[in-house]
C-alpha cells in the first residue's frame, strides 16, 4: 500500500493504510472491531476515516445498550490482582 504522507503527529514516519483490529473499553466491557487505518510507521499513530469511525462507534453503541445480537463473544478478560 503506499504511503499518504507524513505523520501529523511525529512528523517524522509516513502515513499508510492498513487494516487494524482497534479495542475499546465500554465500562467494564471490551469491544474489538476491525477498521481500516492510516498507521505512522514510526509512532504507530492510527488515524481513521469516517466510515471507520462510524464503525467504531456503532459497536460501542451496541455494547453500551446490551444489544449484543450484532457483537460476537469470542472470549474472557481477567484482571490480576
Amino acid at each position: 500500500m503506499q504511503p499518504k504522507g507524513s505523520c501529523p503527529r511525529c512528523g517524522i514516519g509516513m502515513l499508510a493504510p492498513e487494516v487494524v483490529e482497534e479495542t475499546l473499553i465500554v465500562g467494564p466491557n471490551a469491544v474489538q472491531v476491525t477498521v481500516e487505518a492510516d498507521v505512522c510507521s514510526y509512532c504507530g499513530e492510527r488515524w481513521f476515516a469516517p466510515p471507520a469511525i462510524a464503525t467504531i462507534d456503532v459497536a460501542i453503541q451496541h455494547l453500551r445498550t446490551g444489544d449484543l445480537s450484532h457483537l460476537n463473544h469470542i472470549g474472557e478478560v481477567y484482571k490480576a490482582s
